[in-house]
């Protein structure tokens, strides 16, 4: 039997380097398609959770600050608690008065 030789083609020879460029800019523009939206999410997520944290750290601060009040409130002796509940008011018409005369006294410059 005769052996068959097959002749290279040309696409693999001659233009090798040519496809090889396309094959190359074809990932890449892929890529590009496919990693853009996903970088763009990344991104996104990423200024929610600084957001996130920012808005967490502020509540953290006031809940720490509230603790503090809840506390100095606490420290408050029950013999100072009965005073000013005694100094308080019972009626609400009081409080009323209070303000009226204060914006008499500011009006008439007394």
């Amino acid at each position: 039997m005769s052996e068959v030789h097959k002749h290279p083609s040309k696409l693999l020879t001659e233009y090798y380097s040519s496809l090889f460029f396309l094959l190359i800019l074809l990932f890449l523009g892929a890529s590009i398609f496919v990693i853009k939206p996903k970088l763009d999410e990344v991104k996104q997520t990423n200024a929610a959770i600084a957001s996130s944290l920012d808005k967490l750290s502020s509540e953290t601060v006031y809940l720490n600050s509230l603790e503090g009040s809840v506390a100095a409130a606490g420290a408050i002796s029950p013999a100072v608690l009965d005073k000013v509940d005694s100094a308080m008011p019972r009626e609400a018409e009081i409080p009323e008065l209070l303000v009226l005369f204060s914006s008499a006294a500011e009006r008439d410059n007394v």
